[in-house]
């Protein structure tokens, strides 16, 4: 008996610390997001002013996704809301954010390097803002690592200039060698180039936690090495679903005859896709 009274009190305190450290986890989010805000010194459609309020649950607010096991802010899209500011050093609290989307909006100045905290960051899209100075190499697709993917060696982002450093791939891409009478790939080299695109697709799709929906699989994508090796190239318009998500909506369309009809219709994006595109690659 006095075992099982035991026994019961421990699981009590553990459900007690449980429940205090998802609050003081929430909590920490909170005042990361709320620090923020109080940078943004214009927000026309009042998107933060009506939603981010700390009476609600930082995991209800407008553009925030939580993980269904831990609680904490794991995605947030703030793209598209017409908003002017900074990114606060605070900011860098969000220990387990994964995809972070503030594209077309006007956000100025440098980004924290206390933001190299965010070490689950796979997908970054700072795009269409006035970001100055250097985007810190330790961000988004720069995460990814695959012998059949294109390396980013480095990036820059200025006011009057923004660019990604890639790898040089000296064979050129896949789409030459399909349609020009110059060049001839025998039986071996498609074979190896069908093995290595699936390779790049299956990392993609299975190597992270969330995976990664390449959305344009298509000759012009694929480049070959010295070696003829092949490397996926051009991330501009992939996808990063959240914690038990299949499936995406998006606007923006990848390439007429290698897009999947759900995602031609519907904006539905899916791993799926990429494998109705790799199918047509294959043909």
């Amino acid at each position: 008996m006095e075992k099982a009274f035991t026994f019961f009190l421990f699981t009590l305190f553990l459900l007690m610390a449980s429940s205090v450290m998802t609050q003081t986890n929430i909590t920490t989010d909170q005042l990361a997001l709320l620090s923020l805000k109080s940078q943004i010194i214009s927000d026309l459609f009042h998107f933060l002013d009506e939603s981010w309020s700390p009476a609600t649950s930082v995991c209800h607010w407008v553009g925030v996704t939580c993980g269904s096991r831990h609680q904490r802010v794991k995605s947030l899209n703030l793209s598209n809301m017409a908003l002017t500011g900074w990114i606060p050093r605070e900011f860098a609290n969000l220990s387990f954010l994964v995809s972070l989307d503030m594209g077309s909006n006007n956000f100025h100045g440098n980004l924290p390097r206390e933001m190299a905290r965010l070490r689950w960051l796979k997908f970054l899209d700072l795009s269409v803002n006035n970001f100055s100075g250097k985007v810190l190499s330790w961000f988004g697709f720069l995460h990814l690592r695959h012998r059949n993917l294109v390396k980013v060696i480095t990036s820059c982002s200025k006011l009057d200039f923004k660019a990604l450093v890639l790898e040089y791939i000296p064979n050129g891409s896949l789409d030459k060698y399909l349609y020009s009478h110059n060049y001839f790939l025998d039986i071996r080299q498609r074979l190896s180039i069908m093995l290595d695109v699936a390779c790049a697709l299956e990392y993609l799709h299975h190597g992270w936690s969330s995976p990664v929906i390449r959305c344009d699989v298509k000759p012009s994508n694929v480049l070959l090495d010295e070696d003829m090796v092949s490397h996926l190239s051009d991330f501009g318009i992939s996808k990063l679903l959240g914690e038990d998500e299949s499936d995406f909506y998006t606007k923006t369309l990848a390439t007429l005859g290698y897009i999947a009809p759900e995602y031609g219709l519907d904006g539905l994006v899916s791993t799926n896709c990429d494998v109705y595109s790799y199918g047509v690659l294959l043909l």
